[in-house]
């Protein structure tokens, strides 16, 4: 999976509503940040903001597993026009990024290192575009993942687990596809259930029905990928909708509901969806 750019170059945040009104000091003084971590957050405060020095602050302290350096992490982002307050495109849209300084910025790199996810931070910078400076605000949300619990299927089409929890597929020789959509759960999680149009955070694998080649998987690089629902093919995002976070599912895909060329078979673990 690419590396992103950093902050600077990615523009966008998620954070749901219902959460108190945040109150946040230096370097964000006067700017109020509200919302859930995992939404877009409303972020108000007078503007023009005057120019500063870069500074980060933390919002909310997280209670996931801690993050280390080099991990690859989900987040999110949102960033503001200090100028006029409006903010920039692409806000809620969750991207695979690394703790690292040239993925994150040196000022939010050493502010993520130990951070655990569920984390928020608030980060002010000064930009400078063309004849326009001003400064730029950004909430970065380091969102929570859910593992899937490993699962296992016995028949023509099984499913077993390897010593890192990976899926591994067994095709039995006679086996043929079915020539529809077969969703089988194998294990279920407990999270909330994926809804039509979110983005789904994943580790996956998929094979060809036939021979169980391994065309694709995310298991290779240890890095979750992130799926627009929207974007995917029809037996996928047919499959995933209504999986509770925390599922792990199998997917056999029909032709006409994948590549247009063959019969492929999915197994995703719904690690989070936005």
């Amino acid at each position: 999976m690419r590396r992103w750019a950093g902050l600077a170059a990615a523009a966008a945040l998620a954070v749901c509503a219902g959460c108190a009104p945040t109150d946040v000091g230096e370097p964000g003084g006067g700017i109020r940040v509200s919302g859930e971590v995992g939404a877009v957050p409303v972020v108000e405060f007078e503007a023009p903001l005057p120019l500063k020095e870069a500074g980060v602050s933390t919002l909310v302290r997280g209670d996931g597993p801690a993050v280390g350096e080099e991990d690859p992490v989900v987040v999110s982002l949102s960033s503001f026009h200090g100028q006029d307050g409006v903010r920039l495109e692409g806000a809620g849209e969750p991207q695979v990024l690394f703790v690292s300084p040239d993925d994150l910025g040196p000022l939010v790199h050493e502010a993520v290192v130990g951070a655990a996810e569920g984390s928020r931070f608030l980060v002010t910078q000064p930009v400078e575009e063309g004849d326009v400076r001003e400064m730029r605000v950004t909430v970065v949300d380091l969102l929570e993942l859910t593992p899937a619990e490993p699962g296992t299927l016995e028949g023509p089409v099984g499913v077993g687990v390897g010593d890192d929890g990976r899926p591994e597929l067994r095709v039995a020789p006679d086996a043929r596809p079915s020539g529809g959509l077969e969703v089988t759960q194998l294990a279920r999680g407990a999270g909330e259930q994926v809804a039509p149009g979110q983005r789904v955070v994943l580790m996956y694998t998929v094979w060809t029905f036939e021979g169980a080649e391994v065309v694709d998987s995310t298991w290779t690089s240890g890095v979750p990928a992130v799926l627009d629902l929207d974007t995917a093919y029809p037996g996928v995002r047919t499959g995933l909708v209504d999986q509770r976070i925390g599922s792990r599912v199998l997917l056999e895909i029909p032709p006409d509901q994948g590549d247009g060329i063959q019969a492929l078979v999915m197994v995703a673990d719904v690690v989070a969806a936005y």
